[in-house]
């Protein structure tokens, strides 16, 4: 998870040291800086689809049942309760049986272990006549389908179950919220740890011995002694990630980067290298290793389950291609997703990742910035809203992505939005790649906002509008800073260069139409009545985060009641600003930028632009397909695949609304204001800050507007002339 406070002021540090390092970097000659290929032979492991016929359909865990593999998988049924399903397996993948278990209450298939004769253990409530969840059960499931016995752990309902786990000898171990409990596979208790309270999970290494998993600054094991009946000895886990037991090591460790094996008395081994195995997913939702050191991994992939079988790779048998690296502070698994997608299709190019902030963690853009400035640019950067990006361009780091539109060949500069692929623009040449963005607007109804709002307007509405109580639902001064911050940054910040203050102004002085503190916190009488807040004209905007027409159509239709209009903040000259999903861009020192675009162009292509959700995309034909699919009622395929239409609704209040798909020419007005936003979101925080920081003094009476304009414009020039 990427870090905020403090990532910030990174980029304003790095900014200039970008300015004072570039000069004598070589930028712009037609000599790239070298740099070391990364090594992409090591951890390299191939992905066959394991199992086929008799295996459960919604997958949860693997066991070993003796020599046996064992998948768990769980069903539910129509009264809500789960039933479990288990398939026996040789490790070859051959589905010796697959078993139906009836279902019970409180059950779940992450919480199961398997005895070697191939019994399943797993946790359960008793069933009450009140019908709350009864004291937790220890239910054994047996491998013919039946139920076998039921034991109780406690008496105390409060007392549950943390995990589970069959030893080598079928002992089964129970740990509690208390201690860990030890059963025979009769159900009879035979032992019992106390002094466990806290622990996470257990684990069985190779030679037998049980761990507890205590969370902590990093995590620690425990050894659990069962003939002692006590807990012996401690171990640091070594890496953040996930354990899993071990078969050829004690335990397996899985790091967002790969599979570690882990002796207890060493370091951990790296085995698989998810990005040189071009795995596109980052975690497991179950690991086994086999005796032959391969591994079953159970994930989530594109089109659901994948039970995948991973062998390592003979190093000498693999494909040699150019390398590219792709840098970001912070790389989230789409993009891993779509680099590992990648590497596979292409024959000529595989990527690798550096991703800064996992590698250095909040110094990560520093170290980023530290590395252009000497010459070491990746082929591909991911940008970052901390990356100073000006200053990127100003000095050449990154490279003109037009000439490769205008080479593609299947690709058509007409074919999208043009106004977002200006976005990412500068002085007439494309930088960023922006293939999907969403909106922040706001929206208010149409025959009072018209089509925007200034302040000497809204005065005008206040004062015609007797039934008018607030501008933005239940706000405080800061909010609005923040918001107005984001929506007309950009503006302020030029106008700051260009010596004017009119968008400064009109922001601070609609923040000053607000409380320090929302107004409405404690009134229930506001509340109570807020679901016709907009409807009724007590609320004049909304705040509105426009990421699809599903989004248009509930504001409209929903919130207002009647025609809405969109527009920027009051005093902005936009309508409006795009977050943009991911930004991307080429470096032009890099000797590989046709296989660079390669890799970019995929974003642009109808396989990535139809399959998006949660933001628009910039293909006018996908837009268009949007639009046809919003006046059509939203539709699913039963199970006798026949297409079922329902309704939309919206509640408002207790009273819920049938909402109507639009029609295409009601579609028209959102596309044109699509193709009508000429702003990025402004995401500065130092910037945010000194407007701020300087404000409270106007708020407070203490400064007059022109003195507080005049300070901030100050302050934000003298930022601008250190970080240009």
């Amino acid at each position: 998870m990427m870090a905020t406070k403090g990532k910030r002021m990174l980029a304003f540090l790095t900014a200039g040291i970008l300015t004072a390092g570039l000069v004598g970097c070589q930028l712009g000659t037609d000599e790239p800086a070298t740099k070391e290929q990364p090594s992409v032979q090591s951890g390299v492991y191939t992905e066959e689809n394991w199992g086929g016929e008799g295996l459960p359909g919604d997958m949860a865990r693997l066991l070993r049942a003796g020599d046996k593999v064992c998948v768990v998988g769980s069903r539910t049924e129509d009264d809500g309760s789960i039933a479990l399903q288990a398939a026996i397996a040789e490790e070859d993948g051959t589905v010796a049986k697959t078993i139906d278990y009836a279902a019970m209450d409180g059950i779940s298939s992450m919480a199961v272990t398997a005895d070697s004769q191939g019994n399943l253990y797993t946790l359960a409530n008793e069933t009450t006549q009140s019908g709350e969840p009864g004291p937790a059960l220890l239910v054994q499931l047996r491998a013919d389908g039946q139920e076998g016995f039921q034991t109780r752990i406690a008496e105390d309902t409060s007392v549950y179950g943390e995990g589970l786990l069959c030893t080598a000898d079928d002992r089964i171990l129970v740990l509690t919220n208390e201690e860990l409990q030890v059963y025979d596979n009769t159900g009879s208790r035979t032992g019992t740890i106390g002094g466990t309270a806290g622990a996470l999970n257990l684990y069985q290494t190779k030679d037998g011995r049980i761990l507890l998993e205590y969370e902590g600054e990093n995590h620690v094991l425990k050894e659990a002694d069962l003939q002692k009946g006590a807990l012996l000895g401690e171990w640091t886990v070594p890496q953040s990630g996930t354990l899993y037991d071990g078969r050829t090591y004690d335990l397996l460790l899985v790091t967002d980067q790969g599979i570690l094996g882990w002796n207890l008395d060493s370091e951990p081994q790296e085995q698989m290298n998810f990005l040189n195995s071009d795995f596109p997913s980052r975690y497991f939702n179950s690991l086994l290793q086999l005796d032959d050191g391969s591994f079953l991994g159970l994930y989530y992939g594109d089109n659901g389950d994948v039970l995948g079988h991973f062998t390592a790779a003979d190093p000498a048998s693999l494909q040699e291609k150019t390398v590219l690296v792709l840098a970001g502070y912070g790389v989230d698994g789409d993009i891993i997703r779509r680099v590992a997608e990648f590497n596979k299709s292409s024959d000529q190019y595989r990527i690798q990742v550096k991703n800064y902030y996992t590698e250095y963690g909040e110094e990560g853009l520093n170290k980023l910035n530290a590395e252009i400035v000497s010459g070491q640019t990746p082929d591909i950067l991911l940008i970052d809203p901390a990356m100073p990006v000006d200053s990127y361009i100003a000095k050449g780091v990154l490279a003109d992505l037009n000439p490769f539109l205008d080479q593609d060949g299947e690709l058509k500069r007409e074919d999208f939005l043009q106004n977002i692929f200006e976005i990412g623009s500068k002085d007439g040449k494309w930088y960023q790649l922006i293939p999907a963005f969403s909106v922040q607007a706001l929206a208010g109804k149409a025959s009072v906002v018209g089509d925007g709002l200034t302040l000497e307007k809204i005065q005008q509405i206040k004062e015609s509008h007797s039934e008018l109580q607030e501008i933005l639902s239940n706000s405080s001064r800061d909010e609005v800073l923040t918001l107005g911050m984001q929506m007309m940054g950009g503006e302020i910040m030029e106008q700051a260069a260009e010596g004017n203050s009119a968008a400064l102004s009109a922001l601070l002085s609609f923040a000053a139409m607000f409380p320090e503190t929302p107004q409405y916190v404690n009134d229930d009488s506001y509340w109570n009545n807020a679901a016709g807040m907009y409807r009724e004209g007590r609320t004049l905007l909304a705040s509105f985060p426009l990421n699809s027409f599903f989004d248009y159509i509930s504001m409209e239709q929903g919130n207002f009641g009647e025609a809405i209009s969109i527009i920027g903040f009051p005093g902005s000259n936009n309508r409006g600003v795009i977050n943009a999903d991911v930004r991307l861009a080429i470096c032009a020192q890099s000797s590989q930028q046709q296989g660079a675009w390669q890799f970019l162009r995929y974003f642009l292509t109808d396989a990535f632009q139809s399959a998006l959700e949660g933001y628009w995309p910039v293909s006018l034909s996908q837009l268009s397909a949007l639009a046809e699919k919003a006046t059509e009622k939203p539709s699913y395929v039963d199970e006798n695949g026949q297409k079922v239409e329902y309704d939309m609704t919206f509640f408002l209040g207790d009273q819920e609304l049938i909402l109507n798909p639009l029609t295409l020419e009601e579609t028209e007005p959102v596309k044109e204001y699509l193709a009508s936003l000429k702003e990025m979101a402004f995401q500065n925080e130092e910037a945010v800050n000194i407007v701020k920081e300087e404000a409270g003094a106007y708020f407070s009476g203490q400064k007059s507007l022109d003195d507080t304009l005049q300070i901030i414009a100050n302050r934000l020039r003298l930022y601008l002339e250190e970080n240009s």
